[in-house]
């Protein structure tokens, strides 16, 4: 199935795997995860004031930094 395919690095891609859907930390629900072909970035996340932290707007964006650990020193070290 070719739906669940992103460009990702290996960390996020290891931490995604077959998922579509996280537990959004501030609800406790689980919802779909961010999906980059059908919907904005600045809809569900925003940089912080100093652009070194990746904010969730929405359950979406808090359950898809959740999951991949997007905010890890590993994953912030790259950048």
């Amino acid at each position: 199935q070719t739906d669940n395919l992103a460009l990702a690095c290996n960390g996020c891609n290891n931490h995604k795997h077959t998922k579509t859907s996280a537990f959004d930390p501030i609800s406790e629900e689980d919802v779909m995860l961010f999906h980059p072909r059908i919907q904005k970035w600045n809809d569900h996340f925003a940089w912080d004031k100093d652009l070194t932290t990746v904010l969730g707007l929405t359950a979406i964006g808090r359950a898809t930094i959740s999951l991949l650990q997007i905010q890890s020193f590993r994953v912030v070290a790259y950048a």
